[in-house]
Order: structure tokens, then sequence, then C-alpha cells
């Protein structure tokens, strides 16, 4: 069996959870089959907090338009 792992954000999940597979529950695998899992990774609180700065900061930026 070969095992994919992708990872993907999902803050209202916790760290670690598998999210979905590519299989049902309970499904046997045939030799050499392969799965995917999607697991939760949380970015650590730092990157978090930093990101939520500057989306923040993008919203609070003016924007002109000279075309005008």
């Amino acid at each position: 069996m070969k095992v994919t792992i992708k990872y993907v954000e999902n803050s209202m999940k916790a760290d670690g959870v598998v999210l979905k597979q590519s299989i049902s529950a309970g499904e046997e695998l045939e030799k050499g089959q392969s799965i995917t899992l999607t697991v939760n990774k949380k970015q650590p609180k730092e990157q978090q907090d930093k990101n939520e700065e500057n989306k923040e900061k993008n919203n609070n930026e003016e924007r002109t338009d000279d075309s005008i």
C-alpha cells in the first residue's frame, strides 16, 4: 500500500486530524493500491498572528484610483 499525505489548514479542527481520505472507511485495499490522507496542519501561533496583522493592514490601506 502507498500512502500519500496532503496537508491543509482548517482553523476549526485540531492539528493532525485526518480531514478526509481517498477511500471510504472500511473499504479494503488491494496490494499496491494507494490512499491519500488529507491532514490538518495549523500554522504556528506566531505565523497566525503575523498573517492576521498583514490581513488587517491590507484592509486598512487606502486605495486611490488615479484614472478618474
